[in-house]
Order: structure tokens, then C-alpha cells, then sequence
């Protein structure tokens, strides 16, 4: 996997470019789609079949939509065809979990399948399910060609982690678009930071997360155990942002603009708004999809809490097949629920109540982590515990935390905040800024390129769900 990134970086992006930049525009389609399927089969060799399935199967019934002369005609064929994603989605992800789960409340041993989860499955089948929805609505017609559907559906920059591109976003740009050198610079830089946040801070606080999430938490001091639920929590940012990042910049090398994912979301002050700046791609394809067609807020109190709480149910268990998913999305959904039942989302507060809503959200968002990255519900129960206790740990069970640690923390800290977008800002206004930002960015590369040639491959936290 890590001669996989070098070779990424270095032949495989590289090649790509010249193919596609050589090619006429009537075959720069092809080629991103030839491209795109030679990477998801670099990464998913034995399964790959899944999502050309995926492709056919979607072309086609979002075509017989499209025919459809009559609403419930319509109506029937898209729930048809969004039953089948879903249950391609179902039994390649949630099918050990359901026999599990029933041999646990009926004392039958029904023996497991033995079913691989293909990479990226969750966001390409809500992809997919995004270009059946917004056919069935007519705002935009059907793709004519297979290759453009293939297209939209995988998409190499964020096929395998995101962001979630629904169809009426993007279509656009699949049928015509114009590249540009300002918009390739501009890529090839937010690329760069994309990558420089996965390589030089995810993977460092990684280290400490997984060494403090591998010990039994009984035996940890309560600083090692928020140390590691820090670590985690800047991890899982700056991996899934930085690869977002990576996806948007490439986008716009190949003349797409692919929506933004994060919006410095520890920044917030509710976990309302917390949800605002985090994923915001799925939450808004959850908002699209799923929240409104079931009545949203249109319905009064009562129905509005209990379609907010199966969004947040629904959003756990889309990460994973494990009750410590779901219990992660009850959290944020209880969470919501209570802020919108104290309407605290709606009110203006001084700097001081700011400033203990803000230490409220970072708690209950690193509550939550820990949740969301222990292999069972007890185990993150003891975890908490263990944070807010004041008993001593077994010495022996201490955890070594390194200079490179300490100092790689202080960066992320730093980077959480809004403060470099505003230093940034400056930069580029001054004299020569643009030129001084891009010498940056090249030095950013060659520590990425030293850090991946001298440390172990870390793969993005996105890649299983």
C-alpha cells in the first residue's frame, strides 16, 4: 500500500494528466473513466464487478424512468431499482451483522457468510441512488451513455471516501466543461494540503490513537486516555478533510468543482452546528434524501424529533455495521434533539457562554469518538470512565509519547481553527504572496514524499465504510 501512494503520486496522476490533457474533449470522458475503473481495480481487484454492476444497473433504470409516461409508473420503477442498490448495500455490508445479531436474540448459530465489504460501497450506491432521485424528479434528464454514467459513479478523486456528489451538482460539468491554467494551479495546490494533512498530522496522531485504543482501557491514566481520544479526534479530521481536499483539487485539475466537506467544524459551538461543518455532503445527502421525504419539519414537533433521530440512527450505521455506530449517530441525534427542543441554536450569546458552549461541544464530540472508534459499546463505557476519573493507572501500561507527538499536536491544534485561512488570506493579497505560497507548497511535497519514504503506510480512516 505504500509503494501504492508513491506510485500514485508519482505515475499513476502524472500519466493520467498527459492522456487526458493529449486527448480530444470528445474522449476526456473515456479517459477518466478508463482511469477510474484502473483505480478502483488497483485497490479492489476481486470485486470490482460489484460496481460495474452498479453502473449497469443504474444506467439503465434511471433510462426506464425517463420513459416512464406516468408518475406511479415512474414512482414503482425507482423504488424498485433504489431496493436493489440497497440491497447490494445490505448483504455485502450489514449481512454478518444481521446473522450475528439474530443468533444473539433468537440462541440460533446460523454460520456467518463469508462476505468482503468492497471498497467504497457506501458512497458509490448513494451516489447511485442520487442519480435515480433526481431523474425520477425530472430536473435533469438521463444520461444517454453508459461511459458518462460510469463516470459520474466513479469518479476517482472521492470514489472511494467522498465527498458525495449528487448528480443535479455535478451533471453539468459531465456533459460540458472548460478547463482552465488558473483552475489546474489552483487544484494542484489544494492537492497539496489535502495531502499534507493525511501524511504529515493524520498519520502521526494515528500512531497514538491506535497505541492508546489498543490498551486495555482499565489499565490507562485518565491523561493517556484523553491524550488518545485528541489524538483520534484530530486524526479522523484531518485524514477524512485531507482527503476531501485531495479530491477537490484533483477535481478542479479535471475541470470539476466538487463541493466542499468541512468547514472547520471544532470551530463550532453546538453540536447543530457541528453537523453544519462536518461531512457536510452526507449530511446534506441524508437532508435531500431521506429527511424530507420522510416530512422533515413540515409536520409539526413531535414527527420532526422522530425523523431527526432515524437520520442520525441511519448516518451511524451507514460508517458501519456495529452497534457502536449506531449508538455514535443516537448520541448526535439526542444531542440535536435536546438542542432544538432548548432552541439553542437560535440564540445569540455572549463571548463567555460562547466560550462554554464551545468546551460543551468538544466534549460531546470526543464522547462521541470514542464510541465511534471502540470495538464494542462497554469498551468505550470504561474509556470514558477512565477519563474522567482521577484513579491511577498501572505504570507499567504507560504509554511513550514522542517529540514529534507534542509537536505535530500543537500544528493541529493550530490548523483546526480558522486562524491559518485568515494568514493565508493575507498572503495571497500581499506582493509576490501567490508565488511565496506556491514555493510553500512544493516544500509541503517534499516532506510528504520523505514521510511516506521513511514511515508506514497509514490508509485513510474512509476507505472501510
Amino acid at each position: 500500500m505504500l509503494f501504492s501512494s508513491l506510485i500514485f503520486i508519482c505515475v499513476f496522476l502524472p500519466a493520467l494528466l498527459f492522456l487526458y490533457y493529449c486527448s480530444p474533449r470528445a474522449r476526456r470522458n473515456s479517459v477518466l473513466f478508463a482511469a477510474s475503473l484502473i483505480f478502483y481495480a488497483w485497490g479492489e481487484p476481486v470485486l470490482v464487478w460489484v460496481i460495474v454492476a452498479s453502473i449497469v444497473w443504474n444506467h439503465y433504470a434511471a433510462r426506464t424512468i425517463d420513459r416512464m409516461n406516468t408518475p406511479a409508473k415512474r414512482k414503482c420503477v425507482l423504488a424498485f431499482a433504489v431496493a436493489v442498490d440497497l440491497a447490494l448495500l445490505g448483504y455485502f455490508k450489514y449481512m454478518n451483522f444481521f446473522i450475528a445479531n439474530w443468533n444473539m436474540l433468537s440462541g440460533m448459530s446460523l454460520p456467518e457468510c463469508h462476505v468482503v465489504l468492497p471498497l467504497g460501497i457506501s458512497f458509490y450506491t448513494f451516489q447511485a441512488i442520487s442519480y435515480l432521485v433526481d431523474i425520477y424528479r425530472a430536473g435533469t434528464p438521463a444520461e444517454k451513455k453508459l461511459l458518462d454514467t460510469g463516470l459520474y459513479i466513479t469518479f476517482f478523486p472521492q470514489l472511494i471516501a467522498g465527498p458525495i456528489v449528487k448528480f443535479h451538482e455535478i451533471s453539468g460539468f459531465i456533459r460540458s466543461r472548460r478547463e482552465s491554467p488558473d483552475e489546474i494551479a489552483a487544484g494542484v495546490q489544494r492537492f497539496l494540503e489535502g495531502l499534507a494533512k493525511k501524511v504529515l498530522i493524520a498519520n502521526v496522531m494515528a500512531e497514538v490513537a491506535d497505541q492508546v485504543f489498543a490498551c486495555d482501557p482499565e489499565v490507562l491514566l485518565p491523561q493517556e486516555a484523553w491524550l488518545g481520544t485528541i489524538a483520534y479526534s484530530l486524526q479522523i479530521f484531518f485524514d477524512f478533510s485531507g482527503y476531501s481536499d485531495m479530491a477537490i483539487g484533483l477535481g478542479h485539475i479535471f475541470g470539476f468543482t466538487i463541493p466542499e466537506n468541512f468547514n472547520y467544524p471544532y470551530t463550532a459551538v453546538t453540536v447543530t452546528d457541528f453537523w453544519r461543518k462536518w461531512h457536510i455532503s452526507l449530511s446534506s445527502w441524508f437532508r435531500e434524501y431521506l429527511y424530507i421525504p420522510l416530512g422533515g419539519s413540515r409536520e409539526g414537533t413531535g414527527k420532526t424529533l422522530r425523523n431527526l433521530m432515524i437520520v442520525f440512527l441511519v448516518t451511524g450505521l451507514w460508517h458501519g455495521a456495529g452497534w457502536t455506530f449506531g449508538f455514535w449517530g443516537v448520541w448526535h441525534g439526542a444531542l440535536v434533539l435536546l438542542e432544538r427542543v432548548c432552541q439553542l441554536d437560535k440564540r445569540r450569546f455572549s463571548l463567555p457562554a460562547k466560550v462554554l458552549l464551545h468546551l460543551y461541544l468538544l466534549l460531546a464530540v470526543m464522547t462521541g469518538w470514542v464510541f465511534f472508534r471502540s470495538e464494542t459499546v462497554a469498551r468505550a463505557a470504561v474509556m470514558i470512565k477512565r477519563m474522567f476519573s482521577f484513579a491511577a493507572g498501572n505504570p507499567g501500561e504507560m504509554i511513550q509519547f514522542s517529540r514529534l507527538f507534542a509537536v505535530t499536536l500543537v500544528a493541529a491544534l493550530f490548523f483546526s481553527t480558522t486562524l491559518p485561512r485568515s494568514i493565508y488570506s493575507r498572503i495571497q493579497k500581499s506582493p509576490g504572496g501567490l508565488f511565496i505560497w506556491r514555493i510553500c507548497c512544493c516544500g509541503l511535497l517534499f516532506l510528504v514524499l520523505l514521510r511516506l519514504a521513511g514511515a508506514s503506510y497509514n490508509p485513510f480512516i474512509y476507505f472501510r465504510f
